[in-house]
């Protein structure tokens, strides 16, 4: 980690803190302070730009604590409302403060049940104009502080931290203004401003016992409200940030208001020291506060970044829409490029596309001739099954039983001319008869022979002799007859 700078940004001066890592402590090494030449928000940006570029640390490295005269910091109480609807009342009740009517303004607040259907808010605004130009410069420079924040609500997180117990107070006195706070287990339950501070407090370097007696009756009062409003005896414990440089003042409030008084200190916390020979103020913990805490982790019930939200938000859109330009320009060259390809390419897909229904057209007359083949073959193939299961069959029927078989069912009126038989087992005969009832007969004997059986006519026709003799000429078809047949 590199060098942390913690500034507060008041209303005529900007004091900074410079920490640097040594091993696991983090050191003050160096602090300062930058009086404004005027009250403009611009001389203000000026004066904090000047010390981040003279201490060469980046953005992401500064934190920011503003605490001005022109913030506004209090607590009023509500009739009891709904959690999503507080926000904007909040924002409502603010802008009823003549100073915040007609500006835009950040405010962060806290919430708690109060009495009976009561709501009590503790917030804190500053106007958008002491905040934007700061905010950017760091975005122009495309990045963003580390945090930014607003004190007194700040330091309370360091407070819980240092005292676990109840009803503490903590009095931070700026130069025209006072706040004192009060919290109980980690909740601030007291916000309450008064319009003195330093500058009125001290007069030509002296302690004015006027304004003093004022200034603590003040404060008397604020922490004799609490207690009655709380139902506590009393508040004992008081934090007191200031500028140390008019000592003294511990001990004139521990005096007239019987508190028991420490001065908020950075090396009281986990981490944080100061080196050697350096001097530090109870006022740098304002400065300190975003860096303790976060690098201590404490949480805050004030939620400082959703301050910035707006702000963020905007951030947001403008890189989503100079991102969806960058896509869209990038979607456009691509479609382009595709356009480009498609139309290069489409005659050669065109004419791939006519070479292949060409290709198979072809293959589809080469197909249909192949399975005129093949069915050739099964034709064949089942024929050969035929003649092979004849041949068997002959082979197991010698020839001359058959002829002889035939020769005795011969009536004497008949003659053969012929004698075929065919792959399926089936024999013909041919011949000439005198009469018909010779061929019956014949066919009546084939049908009861050992051999044939099935006999039936092919043909039977009446023909003449040259000397005009009657005659028939036949055809017989039989089978062979099988073994178990």
């Amino acid at each position: 980690m590199g060098n942390l700078l913690g500034i507060e940004v008041g209303s005529k001066q900007i004091r900074y803190l410079v920490f640097s890592k040594k091993g696991r402590k983090c050191l003050v090494s160096k602090k300062g302070a930058v009086l404004l030449s005027g009250t403009a928000p611009s001389f203000m940006a000026h004066a904090v730009l000047s010390i981040i570029s003279q201490e060469k640390i980046p953005f992401g490295d500064c934190y920011l604590t503003f605490l001005q005269d022109n913030m506004l910091s209090s607590q009023f109480i509500l009739p009891r409302i709904p959690a999503r609807e507080l926000e904007e009342v909040v924002r409502g009740e603010i802008e009823k403060i003549p100073s915040f009517s007609a500006e835009d303004f950040y405010f962060t607040f806290s919430h708690r049940p109060f009495e009976d259907a009561k709501t009590k808010v503790i917030f804190s605004a500053v106007l958008k104009n002491a905040v934007d130009p700061l905010y950017s410069e760091a975005r122009e420079k495309k990045s963003r502080f580390k945090r930014i924040e607003l004190a007194p609500l700040n330091l309370l997180p360091l407070s819980y931290h240092l005292h676990k117990g109840k009803d503490e107070a903590m009095i931070v006195v700026d130069d025209n203004a006072t706040y004192v706070m009060v919290n109980s287990a980690k909740e601030c339950k007291l916000l309450y401003s008064i319009s003195s501070g330093k500058s009125t407090l001290y007069r030509d370097d002296k302690l004015d016992s006027g304004e003093f007696l004022n200034w603590t009756e003040e404060i008397r009062r604020a922490l004799k409200s609490y207690a009655l409003s709380y139902n506590v005896l009393e508040v004992k414990d008081c934090w007191l940030v200031w500028d140390r440089d008019k000592p003294g003042l511990e001990q004139q409030i521990e005096g007239k208001l019987g508190l028991r008084v420490k001065s908020l200190d950075i090396t009281l916390f986990a981490g944080f020291a100061a080196l050697a020979g350096s001097e530090l103020n109870p006022r740098d913990c304002i400065a300190a506060a975003p860096i303790i805490a976060e690098l201590n982790k404490y949480n805050s019930e004030f939620n400082f970044k959703g301050m910035m939200r707006e702000q963020f938000l905007k951030d947001s859109k403008k890189k989503l829409i100079a991102a969806f330009a960058v896509y869209s320009l990038c979607v456009v060259a691509a479609l382009g490029s595709v356009f480009l390809f498609y139309s290069k390419e489409r005659g050669q897909i065109k004419q791939r596309l006519v070479d292949t229904r060409a290709s198979i057209a072809e293959l589809e007359i080469k197909t249909q001739a192949l399975r005129e083949k093949r069915d050739e073959a099964i034709r064949a193939k089942e024929l050969l099954i035929l003649q092979a299961g004849f041949v068997r069959e002959l082979n197991r029927v010698s020839w001359s039983r058959v002829f002889g078989e035939v020769a005795t069912e011969l009536p004497a009126e008949v003659a053969f001319s012929s004698f075929q038989v065919s792959g399926t087992s089936s024999v013909t005969l041919r011949g000439e008869a005198l009469d018909v009832a010779s061929v019956a007969e014949l066919v009546r004997r084939i049908d009861n022979s050992r051999v044939l059986y099935k006999a039936s006519f092919d043909f039977l026709k009446e023909a003449k002799r040259k000397d005009e003799s009657i005659y028939f000429t036949f055809g017989i078809l039989a089978s062979i007859r099988k073994d178990d047949q």
